[in-house]
């Protein structure tokens, strides 16, 4: 999703789904005494790193990832 100039919300793709299944994986390994965030870009959008995913001490998250497919094949990070 995105906003056009009139602040209206714009899906990139109307004929294709919300979400979609991941085509790989990441993992996040916090092997440090405290809890992190493991952040994520925006996709579609500006792909600064604003989606924290938090992984607590000692653990490990699995993240899936989309392929080049996904966004103008800026996808697979």
């Amino acid at each position: 999703m995105y906003c056009d100039d009139d602040g209206k919300a714009i899906k990139p793709f109307p004929d294709q789904p919300y979400c979609v299944d991941g085509t790989g994986t990441v993992q996040a390994v916090n092997q440090a005494s405290k809890g992190l965030s493991f952040c994520q870009t925006t996709l579609p959008g500006d792909e600064s790193m604003v989606c924290p995913t938090y992984v607590g001490s000692g653990s490990t998250v699995t993240l899936a990832v989309p392929d080049t497919s996904y966004w103008c094949e800026t996808a697979a990070q």
